[in-house]
This record gives structure tokens, sequence and C-alpha cells, in this order.
């Protein structure tokens, strides 16, 4: 691995050091997606869950440079708007 982002520092990791990282991350998102279980209603946080996908869509284009599929993009839309209705909804029916 030379470089990762084009920046000198992330150079000299080494792959231990980036499956630490990743397993750090990775208990630390499951964590927090246990919390956010126990404090909100499964349907909205479900919902809400399902955007990772865009999220991976833009991490992959800026890591990366990755153009994510046109239905990749559709489908994320898709999601995040029926998200963002479900949760108007539920805010309006209180």
């Amino acid at each position: 691995m030379e470089r990762f982002l084009n920046i000198p520092y992330f150079s000299g990791v080494t792959p231990f050091g980036w499956l630490a990282c990743l397993a750090t991350s990775h208990f630390f998102a499951q964590w927090l997606g246990i919390m956010s279980l126990r404090q909100g209603e499964a349907s909205v946080v479900s919902t809400i869950k399902y955007s990772d996908l865009l999220l991976a869509a833009v991490l992959g284009f800026m890591v990366l440079g990755e153009i994510p599929a046109q239905s990749t993009i559709f489908g994320g839309l898709l999601m995040t708007g029926s998200a963002m209705y479900l949760l108007h909804r539920e805010k309006r029916a209180r």
C-alpha cells in the first residue's frame, strides 16, 4: 500500500493497524445501533439504518473515486425519502 488518499501519514499503517481501526469502528457502530434501538421505535430506527447504502456510495465516490450506478442513486434517494416521510408522519401523529 503506497498511499491512502494521497496523504503520506497513512502510508506507514500496517495491516494489523487497519484491522484494529476497523474492529474499533465496527464495535462503536454496533453499540450506537443498539443504543438507538433502545431509545427509539424500531420502525423508525430500522428505516433510517437503510441510509447506510447512500453513505457507502458517497464514501466510495469520495475515497475511491467510484461512480455509483443509477440504480444505487435512485434506491438511496428512495430510501432516504421514505425515511424522511416516515419521520414526518410520526412527528405529526404525536
